[in-house]
């Protein structure tokens, strides 16, 4: 009697460290958010991010606030995968996504990194959300002699511009571009007035 007692005394106590940890994992698992001014967007818990701001602004009243913020798994031995996303300090010049994207592969001709682009991804009058878009892709070949994919789309929300951009491994089977696309999709434009 004792022996059965003490199986199930130990069974339960086993059973509730197990529920425990399965808890504690669910909330580690459970995805970060970066917010800044502009705007927000979840991110994977074992992700780390990295942020630049261009408030040149001050010095150059044409040009608004800028800034940004750079998503990546901070491990050597994953292959390589980033999200970034970027709202322009760029003057307004260009009324529509389609003029910035074509500036973007402009551009990208003067960096020996960009090797050309991706035909499939080069699409014209898209929505991300309730927002017009265009998208670029682009083949890059970093100074290790990586060759990534470079997925780029340009959102505009009035005049401000951001670049929403999932850069992965040219080998991917399509995990590393749909983890990105999942995390861009969290996405979302601060409103003008929550700005201030």
């Amino acid at each position: 009697m004792r022996k059965i007692l003490l199986v199930i005394l130990t069974s339960i106590v086993l059973s509730a460290c197990g529920t425990k940890d399965k808890g504690s994992e669910r909330k580690s698992n459970e995805p970060k958010v970066y917010a800044s001014e502009f705007f927000s967007i979840e991110y994977p818990s074992d992700w780390d991010y990295e942020e630049e701001i261009n408030d040149m602004a001050d010095t150059i009243s044409a040009m608004s606030k800028g800034i940004r913020t750079t998503f990546y798994k901070n491990n050597p031995y994953a292959p390589f995968h980033t999200v970034m996303i970027q709202k322009s300090a760029m003057f307004e010049c260009f009324e529509t996504p389609e003029e910035w994207r074509d500036l973007s592969v402009q551009l990208k001709q003067f960096s020996p990194e960009y090797v050309g682009t991706v035909d499939n991804l080069m699409l014209d009058s898209i929505q991300f959300g309730p927002y017009p878009a265009a998208m670029a892709g682009f083949v890059v070949v970093t100074e290790d002699g990586d060759t990534l994919i470079h997925k780029q789309m340009v959102v505009m929300d009035g005049h401000d511009l951001y670049y929403l951009n999932n850069s992965y491994d040219w080998n991917d089977d399509g995990s590393l571009q749909k983890k990105g696309d999942e995390i861009l999709s969290t996405f979302r434009i601060k409103k003008h007035n929550e700005n201030q």
